[in-house]
Protein backbone atom coordinates (compact mmCIF):
# COMPACT_ATOMS: atom_id res chain seq x y z
CA UNK A 1 0.00 0.00 0.00
CA UNK A 2 1.65 3.34 -0.62
CA UNK A 3 -0.15 6.18 1.03
CA UNK A 4 0.79 10.18 1.38
CA UNK A 5 0.40 11.33 4.61
CA UNK A 6 0.03 14.90 6.32
CA UNK A 7 0.79 16.12 9.91
CA UNK A 8 -0.63 19.13 11.35
CA UNK A 9 -0.83 20.72 14.79
CA UNK A 10 -3.41 22.51 16.21
CA UNK A 11 -4.18 23.70 20.17
CA UNK A 12 -7.33 22.63 21.18
CA UNK A 13 -9.04 23.41 24.26
CA UNK A 14 -4.94 24.66 26.02
CA UNK A 15 -4.11 21.34 24.60
CA UNK A 16 -2.18 20.42 21.80
CA UNK A 17 -3.60 18.41 19.16
CA UNK A 18 -2.17 16.39 15.84
CA UNK A 19 -4.02 15.80 13.14
CA UNK A 20 -2.87 13.40 10.39
CA UNK A 21 -4.30 12.80 7.05
CA UNK A 22 -3.45 9.92 4.81
CA UNK A 23 -3.83 9.80 1.06
CA UNK A 24 -4.21 6.38 -0.71
CA UNK A 25 -1.44 6.87 -3.61
CA UNK A 26 -1.75 3.36 -4.97
CA UNK A 27 -4.26 3.79 -8.07
CA UNK A 28 -1.93 7.06 -8.91
CA UNK A 29 1.25 5.63 -8.60
CA UNK A 30 -0.44 2.65 -10.96
CA UNK A 31 -1.04 5.32 -13.49
CA UNK A 32 2.19 7.14 -13.31
CA UNK A 33 3.84 3.68 -13.87
CA UNK A 34 1.66 2.91 -17.19
CA UNK A 35 1.92 6.53 -18.47
CA UNK A 36 5.93 5.82 -17.89
CA UNK A 37 5.93 2.29 -19.61
CA UNK A 38 3.96 4.27 -22.37
CA UNK A 39 6.39 6.74 -22.69
CA UNK A 40 9.57 4.59 -23.40
CA UNK A 41 7.32 2.06 -25.52
CA UNK A 42 6.70 5.41 -28.11
CA UNK A 43 10.10 6.35 -27.82
CA UNK A 44 11.72 3.07 -28.63
CA UNK A 45 8.95 3.04 -31.56
CA UNK A 46 10.24 6.17 -32.57
CA UNK A 47 13.87 5.76 -32.29
CA UNK A 48 13.69 2.03 -33.73
CA UNK A 49 11.29 2.93 -36.90
CA UNK A 50 12.78 2.15 -40.02
CA UNK A 51 11.22 5.15 -41.74
CA UNK A 52 12.28 8.71 -40.62
CA UNK A 53 10.06 10.55 -38.11
CA UNK A 54 10.41 14.29 -37.82
CA UNK A 55 8.91 17.63 -35.97
CA UNK A 56 9.36 20.86 -37.15
CA UNK A 57 8.29 23.75 -35.80
CA UNK A 58 6.39 26.61 -37.65
CA UNK A 59 9.21 28.47 -38.75
CA UNK A 60 10.69 25.64 -40.19
CA UNK A 61 13.33 24.19 -37.55
CA UNK A 62 13.55 20.78 -35.85
CA UNK A 63 12.42 20.29 -32.78
CA UNK A 64 12.81 16.60 -32.84
CA UNK A 65 14.51 13.83 -35.05
CA UNK A 66 14.92 9.95 -34.67
CA UNK A 67 17.66 7.67 -35.77
CA UNK A 68 16.31 6.81 -38.74
CA UNK A 69 15.96 10.36 -39.95
CA UNK A 70 19.64 10.89 -38.72
CA UNK A 71 20.77 8.28 -41.26
CA UNK A 72 18.86 9.36 -44.31
CA UNK A 73 19.97 12.74 -43.99
CA UNK A 74 23.73 11.90 -42.96
CA UNK A 75 23.21 14.60 -40.28
CA UNK A 76 23.53 14.12 -36.80
CA UNK A 77 20.50 14.89 -34.08
CA UNK A 78 22.68 17.84 -32.82
CA UNK A 79 23.63 19.38 -35.67
CA UNK A 80 19.96 18.98 -37.78
CA UNK A 81 18.30 20.72 -34.33
CA UNK A 82 19.98 23.24 -35.32
CA UNK A 83 18.61 23.80 -38.82
CA UNK A 84 15.63 24.22 -40.46
CA UNK A 85 13.92 21.95 -43.42
CA UNK A 86 14.92 24.48 -45.89
CA UNK A 87 18.65 24.03 -45.63
CA UNK A 88 18.40 20.16 -46.18
CA UNK A 89 16.01 20.86 -48.93
CA UNK A 90 16.89 20.86 -52.22
CA UNK A 91 16.79 24.20 -53.87
CA UNK A 92 14.19 22.70 -57.17
CA UNK A 93 11.91 21.37 -54.66
CA UNK A 94 11.59 23.73 -51.85
CA UNK A 95 8.78 25.91 -53.70
CA UNK A 96 6.67 22.72 -53.56
CA UNK A 97 7.72 22.54 -50.10
CA UNK A 98 6.58 25.73 -49.33
CA UNK A 99 2.81 25.33 -50.97
CA UNK A 100 2.10 22.30 -49.11
CA UNK A 101 2.56 23.84 -45.52
CA UNK A 102 0.51 26.42 -46.86
CA UNK A 103 -1.95 24.30 -47.29
CA UNK A 104 -1.58 22.21 -44.16
CA UNK A 105 -2.03 25.90 -42.14
CA UNK A 106 -4.76 27.04 -44.14
CA UNK A 107 -6.62 23.35 -43.33
CA UNK A 108 -7.18 22.99 -46.85
CA UNK A 109 -5.38 19.53 -46.67
CA UNK A 110 -5.24 17.76 -43.77
CA UNK A 111 -1.85 15.68 -45.16
CA UNK A 112 0.29 16.36 -47.55
CA UNK A 113 2.69 13.72 -49.37
CA UNK A 114 5.60 14.73 -51.95
CA UNK A 115 8.48 13.11 -53.47
CA UNK A 116 11.79 15.23 -52.72
CA UNK A 117 15.40 15.17 -52.45
CA UNK A 118 17.20 16.16 -49.18
CA UNK A 119 21.03 17.44 -49.47
CA UNK A 120 23.02 15.29 -47.02
CA UNK A 121 25.91 16.42 -45.00
CA UNK A 122 28.42 15.26 -47.06
CA UNK A 123 26.72 16.87 -50.18
CA UNK A 124 24.75 13.83 -52.20
CA UNK A 125 22.01 14.07 -52.61
CA UNK A 126 18.57 11.68 -51.65
CA UNK A 127 15.70 11.00 -52.51
CA UNK A 128 12.66 10.58 -50.58
CA UNK A 129 9.01 10.33 -50.14
CA UNK A 130 7.80 12.55 -47.27
CA UNK A 131 4.23 12.50 -45.68
CA UNK A 132 3.31 15.88 -43.40
CA UNK A 133 0.74 16.66 -41.23
CA UNK A 134 0.04 19.87 -38.84
CA UNK A 135 0.34 19.23 -35.32
CA UNK A 136 -2.89 21.76 -33.62
CA UNK A 137 -3.53 23.30 -29.60
CA UNK A 138 -6.57 22.14 -28.46
CA UNK A 139 -8.05 25.76 -29.58
CA UNK A 140 -7.11 24.92 -33.24
CA UNK A 141 -4.10 26.64 -33.13
CA UNK A 142 -1.04 25.24 -35.35
CA UNK A 143 1.08 24.24 -33.27
CA UNK A 144 4.39 22.05 -35.62
CA UNK A 145 4.33 19.99 -38.21
CA UNK A 146 5.25 16.37 -37.78
CA UNK A 147 6.63 14.11 -41.38
CA UNK A 148 6.97 10.57 -41.95
CA UNK A 149 10.04 10.23 -44.58
CA UNK A 150 11.10 7.17 -46.72
CA UNK A 151 14.24 6.95 -48.41
CA UNK A 152 13.67 6.18 -52.04
CA UNK A 153 16.63 6.13 -53.42
CA UNK A 154 17.33 2.74 -54.43
CA UNK A 155 13.83 3.21 -56.44
CA UNK A 156 15.01 6.12 -58.11
CA UNK A 157 18.24 4.30 -59.43
CA UNK A 158 16.11 1.50 -60.57
CA UNK A 159 14.08 3.55 -62.66
CA UNK A 160 16.95 5.67 -64.17
CA UNK A 161 18.52 2.13 -64.96
CA UNK A 162 15.13 1.49 -66.62
CA UNK A 163 14.75 4.29 -68.57
CA UNK A 164 18.34 3.86 -69.83
CA UNK A 165 17.75 0.45 -71.12
CA UNK A 166 14.47 1.50 -72.72
CA UNK A 167 16.02 3.99 -74.18
CA UNK A 168 19.34 1.93 -75.25
CA UNK A 169 16.65 -0.21 -77.15
CA UNK A 170 14.85 2.08 -78.88
CA UNK A 171 18.10 3.43 -80.59
CA UNK A 172 19.18 -0.06 -81.41
CA UNK A 173 15.65 -0.69 -83.05
CA UNK A 174 15.74 2.45 -84.90
CA UNK A 175 19.28 1.73 -85.78
CA UNK A 176 18.91 -1.64 -87.03
CA UNK A 177 15.38 -1.01 -88.96
CA UNK A 178 17.85 1.76 -91.24
CA UNK A 179 20.53 -1.18 -92.06
CA UNK A 180 17.56 -2.99 -93.39
CA UNK A 181 15.82 -0.11 -95.42
CA UNK A 182 19.13 0.83 -96.50
CA UNK A 183 19.49 -3.02 -97.49
CA UNK A 184 15.74 -3.12 -99.44
CA UNK A 185 14.84 0.49 -100.24
CA UNK A 186 11.25 -0.99 -100.87
CA UNK A 187 10.69 -1.91 -97.39
CA UNK A 188 7.92 0.65 -95.03
CA UNK A 189 9.53 3.99 -94.60
CA UNK A 190 8.89 3.58 -90.95
CA UNK A 191 9.55 1.05 -88.34
CA UNK A 192 6.36 2.16 -86.48
CA UNK A 193 4.63 0.81 -89.54
CA UNK A 194 6.48 -2.59 -89.88
CA UNK A 195 3.35 -4.37 -87.91
CA UNK A 196 0.87 -2.80 -90.76
CA UNK A 197 2.90 -3.37 -93.81
CA UNK A 198 0.83 -3.97 -96.64
CA UNK A 199 1.94 -6.14 -99.13
CA UNK A 200 3.03 -4.62 -102.30
CA UNK A 201 4.67 -6.00 -106.15
CA UNK A 202 7.33 -3.48 -105.21
CA UNK A 203 8.27 -5.20 -102.53
CA UNK A 204 11.21 -7.77 -103.90
CA UNK A 205 12.60 -9.16 -101.10
CA UNK A 206 10.03 -10.79 -98.76
CA UNK A 207 12.90 -11.93 -96.71
CA UNK A 208 14.29 -8.88 -96.17
CA UNK A 209 10.88 -7.79 -94.63
CA UNK A 210 10.64 -10.97 -92.79
CA UNK A 211 14.16 -10.46 -90.89
CA UNK A 212 12.79 -6.34 -90.21
CA UNK A 213 10.18 -7.73 -88.37
CA UNK A 214 11.65 -10.29 -86.33
CA UNK A 215 14.54 -7.63 -85.45
CA UNK A 216 11.59 -5.68 -84.14
CA UNK A 217 10.03 -7.93 -82.35
CA UNK A 218 13.09 -9.87 -80.33
CA UNK A 219 13.89 -5.85 -79.41
CA UNK A 220 10.20 -5.28 -78.25
CA UNK A 221 10.63 -8.35 -76.77
CA UNK A 222 13.63 -7.55 -75.04
CA UNK A 223 12.09 -4.19 -73.82
CA UNK A 224 9.29 -5.94 -72.43
CA UNK A 225 11.37 -8.66 -70.32
CA UNK A 226 13.38 -5.61 -68.70
CA UNK A 227 10.07 -3.61 -67.95
CA UNK A 228 9.12 -6.78 -66.52
CA UNK A 229 12.20 -7.54 -64.38
CA UNK A 230 12.17 -3.74 -63.79
CA UNK A 231 8.65 -3.70 -62.41
CA UNK A 232 8.94 -6.73 -59.78
CA UNK A 233 12.65 -5.02 -58.59
CA UNK A 234 10.43 -1.91 -57.47
CA UNK A 235 7.76 -3.95 -56.07
CA UNK A 236 10.16 -5.59 -53.52
CA UNK A 237 11.93 -2.49 -52.44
Amino acid sequence: LDVEASLTRMVLNGRPVWFVVCRDLTQRRHIEAALRESEARLRATLENSALGIAENALDGHWLNVNRRMCQITGYSREAMLGLDYRKLTHPEDLPRDEVQLQELLSGSQQAVVHEKRYLRQDGSVTWVVRTSSLVRHPDGRPHYYVSIVEDISDRKRIEAELAENRQMLEVEVYQRTLELRKQNPDLCSSSASIWSCRSSPRVKSRSSTRALRRSARSSAMRLSVASTVAGRVLSLA
